[in-house]
Parts: C-alpha cells; structure tokens; sequence
C-alpha cells in the first residue's frame, strides 16, 4: 500500500508519508531495509551490505569517511538505490538528514503506547498549531489535550524494536 501524503507545515514544505514502507495501515510498522538497499531483509551485518565488502572499513558508497571506505560524500540515496522511489514512485524519497531534523524541530511530537486501537509504542508527530509548540516531546499523560488524532494533521512513528547483526530485537517499550 503506498502512503499518502501528509502536510505537517514544516518550512520546507516536505509531505511525509502516513506509514512506513511495507505497512498496510500507519499504526503498523513495516519491513526493514539497510540503508541504500531496495530488498527487504532481515539479517544486518557487513557481509551481505550491498555497499560494502565485508566489514565496517570499506565501504563502496554513501561514505563520507575514509576511515570507513572509498569517499564518494554522498549523503542522499541515488532513485536506484532509494527503496521509497523504487517501491512507491517517483514522487518519494527517504528524508534527509536535514528534513529529520526539520521533522524534529518543527513538530509536536507526543509518546503513546496504542494507535488507532493497536498496541504499538511510537511518537504521534502532529502538525504543531503555535511557535511555543514546535520541538516539544512528551508523552501522552502530559500531552496537550487540544491535539487530536482524528482531526490534526500527523503521522505516527512506531517504535519497532531494531535488527542488530543477526537476530530481530524486542520492540522498544518505554
């Protein structure tokens, strides 16, 4: 299912989607991709990084370091290697660095441990209505009770746990 486009008022005028790659419905959390790869996978380490040869220090694209491999500065996914583009369309792209932090300062971001019925830990990022309101992180016991779900602008981020070198982890509950 391919999201649909979310106005959250941030400077830029950057759309975000409502739900991750992979998902059905926002409040699900999706599959996992290594960066710059297209093909879901579930087992994360150097030696099957499509970016890399085998281990941590060489790197063959998206390096910034030489420490870390071949320097190309790239910091942007290219359309190929971009699994919002190849799997949605053209008129996606995984955010940037600055559009995260845009996203992060600009929003009204509350913790909640159910949406849209389902048990699921993740922040409701909401289109902020005032200055004072952009930027802040709380969770929903000291949330303001002005914003709501059904009717403000928002997308939700679900805290899906993480995939470390071999094995899927527990979902992050706060």
């Amino acid at each position: 299912t391919i999201g649909t486009p979310v106005d959250l008022g941030l400077t830029s005028g950057t759309l975000w989607a409502d739900r991750n790659i992979g998902a059905e419905a926002p409040e699900e959390m999706g599959q996992y991709y290594a960066w710059g790869e297209t093909a879901f996978k579930l087992s994360f380490a150097f030696p099957n990084y499509k970016w890399c040869k085998g281990s941590y220090d060489t790197l063959t694209k998206y390096c910034t370091d030489s420490s870390y491999g071949d320097v190309d500065n790239k910091t942007e996914l290219d359309d190929a290697d971009d699994v919002a583009v190849q799997t949605w369309g053209r008129t996606w792209k995984m955010p940037t660095r600055e559009q995260l932090k845009e996203l992060y300062n600009e929003c009204y971001w509350v913790l909640v441990h159910t949406y849209n019925g389902k048990r699921m830990n993740g922040y409701i990022v909401y289109k902020a209505r005032k200055d004072s309101d952009k930027g802040v992180k709380t969770n929903d016991d000291a949330a303001d009770a002005s914003y709501n779900v059904a009717s403000d602008p928002h997308i939700f981020l679900p805290a899906t746990g993480y995939i470390d070198s071999k094995n899927l982890c527990d979902r992050y509950y706060y």
